[in-house]
């Protein structure tokens, strides 16, 4: 397992007051469509029943008349259904590379490139359990050396 522990502080990462409250305000969208079948906050490439109000359509014989806007029938005389835009959850794999080029340290800095990867996988792991996303990891070198499998709950951050 990974830790967060910096060689610098005895502070864990992901308890850092000052580090989560920078990631407090933030969200992680994604710009296309995902495929899914749970609910959450990205859009996704099907339409459907959901709090999002998304259109108007207009109304078609033989479609259920469950979905009529009849608040719109009544100012406009006319049948319109009404649209919504189903949301889903975002499944993510945190990929990181655990070779020993991975351990270069910079000269201005006591970090490698293995510690700040560590810390971004953590906040993009964190900001995705915050918002009901999930989130797993792959840690690699030559080959697959271990695996965090995929999972939603608040308390999986600390496996990742």
């Amino acid at each position: 397992m990974i830790s967060f522990k910096s060689k610098n502080s005895q502070s864990d990462f992901l308890t850092d007051e000052k580090v989560l409250s920078s990631l407090a305000g933030l969200e992680l969208l994604v710009k296309k469509t995902v495929e899914g079948i749970r609910g959450g906050i990205h859009r996704a490439a099907t339409s459907g029943s959901s709090v999002e109000f998304s259109e108007h359509l207009r109304y078609y014989p033989g479609q259920d008349l469950k979905n009529v806007d009849w608040k719109a029938f009544a100012r406009t005389d006319r049948y319109f259904v009404k649209s919504y835009e189903k949301e889903a959850r975002l499944l993510a794999m945190n990929i990181l590379d655990c070779s020993g080029s991975m351990n270069y340290k910079g000269s201005r800095t006591e970090f490698s490139k293995f510690d700040f990867s560590k810390i971004i996988s953590g906040a993009i792991s964190y900001l995705l359990l915050k918002q009901g996303d999930s989130a797993g990891a792959i840690f690699f070198a030559d080959d697959i050396l271990s695996t965090v499998p995929i999972d939603s709950r608040p308390e999986h951050l600390m496996f990742l």
